[in-house]
């Protein structure tokens, strides 16, 4: 054996940096689609929270008097995930209400959320509908 020489098994270091570099950018990769979705979880928990916000005003709504519906019109205020009127509460709420005849009201309810500090979503939650006096409750 003089002369020759006795090959070692094992990697060369090319060959883990090489290995190592697509590991790193498959990981890239599933990290990028895992922070995606979990921006699009709270974004779809947001929009469903101002849904509901939106809902309990409507059955507020039907609730109060007929002839007191300037009660529950607002303009924007903010107010926490429960609907309560909060300074610093994550949703903003307004809700108008206009007399459609003489037993009836068209109430709106619209519920932006916060995407982040003081930036709102574009386009609010809005819920609408009719209410008669034989509804209320």
């Amino acid at each position: 054996m003089t002369g020759k020489r006795k090959k070692i098994a094992g990697f060369t270091l090319v060959e883990l940096m090489v290995s190592s570099m697509i590991l790193l950018l498959v990981s890239a990769g599933i990290m990028t689609g895992i922070i995606a979705a979990l921006k699009a979880q709270a974004n779809a928990s947001d929009h469903y929270r101002a849904t509901c916000i939106a809902r309990n005003r409507i059955q507020h709504a039907k609730t109060i008097s007929f002839n007191s519906y300037n009660a529950i019109t607002e303009s924007l205020v903010r107010v926490d995930q429960d609907g309560v009127i909060a300074s610093t509460g994550e949703f903003r709420r307004s809700t108008s209400v206009a007399v459609a005849g003489t037993n009836c009201m068209s109430v709106t309810v619209d519920v932006w959320y916060s995407i982040r500090p003081e930036v709102w979503s574009t386009e609010p939650v809005t819920i609408q509908t009719m209410i008669h006096t034989t509804m209320q409750l």
